[in-house]
């Protein structure tokens, strides 16, 4: 189990990298060794089960959640926090989505307001706080993960680290911030330990009295940079691919953001290349998965019984809150959803939110940043003297069905291009029988952790 007995892994190369991808929706993490010369992918690309230490529903994923449970003086993390939720055993809303707090014009004055009476009601904790805390949550997750992994060396968990970001804003202020929040929660993940990953949670007066010391006496959280969410997702997709056009457009959809970067092969030695990423190409935008589950739960809103009582309405839209990753699942795979409110079944199809006004509008928008995407790279390509440009789709928007038909109905207005290579979504390599099938079904949400594992950190990104 990684304790230094016999038998103990040897791949402790002081080139390996680990990547925590602080995802809107779920959280994940990768271990990289380094490239070698024809070794497979999967003696090198190690993903954390980091899900498997706390039972999450899959090994390989943590709900990015928080709970402050009021009524038993306790905190809960990832899915038992929303588990505890939806049960109603607690009346406190779930936090989610931390990272778009580093969105925030005034980043200090956002990070140290208290959380929503709704989500705290004791007022004891900040925003700031409940970001520490949930970083410390994957610290220690990370750690147990690699010592339970029998191929992986302890002494992985002393190499430098790495977390991927969406541009939150130009310049590097909220990664900067975000690298110190890495030492503050080692050290609480130092003094917690595994009280952080008991099913009961954390008790909130121990909690808060970490968050405190650490403030004063923080950690080396040992994070070497940051790597731009869609130029991870390039990273692993390009970094065991075969042969790919010289220009790769990335059309990286999450549940927060969507980011678009672009990419060029550039010659490094005899038969290997690099991948760099085009200046000037990067672009950030809100429009992602969180607006498609904003606008199915207004229709299901709507469909409810207007005549009920404001008090049934908000329980409803609760509910639908809690459960919209599940129902926005359905709607995609099945064609439909169903959500009950007061006895009542209400049932949602896919036509119904795909004629919806503002739907449309959306989907034009996130088309009409896609069309100028891919005309700029290939305006870089033709110039080139390319003929030829990918794409990628990355993030957990790459499986829904009205993304994939807009990467495949659109074309640049470049008449040099004359092919589009649009990547599949997972890798033949990530589908082989080395990993046991196990990314199929999630590849696009754990690739951006890979890719920041093996990228070769560069001036654009971020360095410590």
């Amino acid at each position: 189990m990684g304790d230094g007995a016999p038998g103990m892994p040897t791949n402790d190369d002081p080139g390996a990298r680990i990547c925590i991808d602080f995802g809107t929706a779920t959280s994940k993490a990768s271990l990289c060794l380094p490239e070698r010369d024809g070794a497979p992918a999967a003696d090198l690309v190690h993903p954390l089960q980091i899900g498997a230490v706390v039972d999450e529903a899959n090994p390989y994923l943590v709900q990015s959640a928080l709970v402050f449970d009021r009524e038993h003086e306790r905190v809960f993390f990832g899915g038992r926090a929303m588990a505890r939720a939806r049960s109603g055993e607690t009346a406190s809303v779930p936090l989610v989505s931390f990272k778009t707090f580093l969105a925030a014009r005034d980043l200090n004055d956002t990070l140290t307001s208290r959380l929503l009476r709704t989500i705290d009601i004791t007022g004891r904790f900040q925003q700031r706080d409940a970001l520490v805390l949930y970083t410390a949550y994957l610290t220690r997750l990370v750690e147990r993960a690699v010592l339970r992994d029998q191929r992986l060396h302890p002494r992985l968990l002393t190499r430098p680290r790495r977390f991927a970001y969406p541009r939150w804003r130009p310049g590097s202020a909220a990664n900067v911030y975000l690298a110190g929040v890495f030492d503050q929660a080692a050290a609480i993940a130092a003094a917690l330990g595994d009280a952080l990953l008991d099913p009961a949670g954390v008790d909130l007066a121990a909690a808060r009295a970490a968050l405190d010391a650490a403030r004063t006496q923080p950690g080396d959280g040992l994070i070497e940079g940051a790597v731009f969410e869609a130029r991870a997702a390039a990273e692993c997709h390009l970094a065991f691919g075969g042969e790919t056009p010289e220009h790769v457009l990335v059309f990286d959809m999450g549940a927060g953001t969507t980011d678009i970067t672009a990419v060029r092969r550039t010659p490094i030695g005899y038969k290997r290349h690099a991948w760099h990423e085009i200046e000037g190409l990067r672009a950030t935008m809100a429009l992602a998965c969180d607006e498609v589950d904003r606008l199915m739960i207004a229709r299901f809103i709507e469909r409810a019984d207007s005549k009920r009582s404001k008090a049934a309405l908000d329980r409803f839209w609760r509910r639908l809150s809690l459960h919209s990753r599940p129902l926005k699942e359905a709607l995609f795979r099945d064609g439909f959803c169903e959500a009950e409110f007061e006895g009542r079944k209400i049932t949602l199809r896919s036509q119904d939110l795909f004629k919806d006004r503002t739907f449309v509008q959306f989907q034009r928008a996130l088309a009409a940043a896609y069309q100028d995407a891919l005309t700029r790279v290939a305006r870089t390509a033709a110039a080139d003297g390319a003929d030829a440009i990918g794409v990628i789709l990355a993030g957990g928007g790459s499986n829904l069905t009205f993304v994939q038909q807009m990467a495949r109905n659109t074309r640049p207005s470049v008449s040099r291009i004359r092919r589009i290579d649009l990547r599949p979504v997972v890798p033949s390599w990530a589908q082989g029988p080395d990993f046991d099938g196990a990314f199929r079904d999630i590849f696009p949400q754990i690739a951006i952790s890979i890719g920041g594992a093996v990228a070769a950190m560069t001036p654009m990104e971020f360095t410590v």
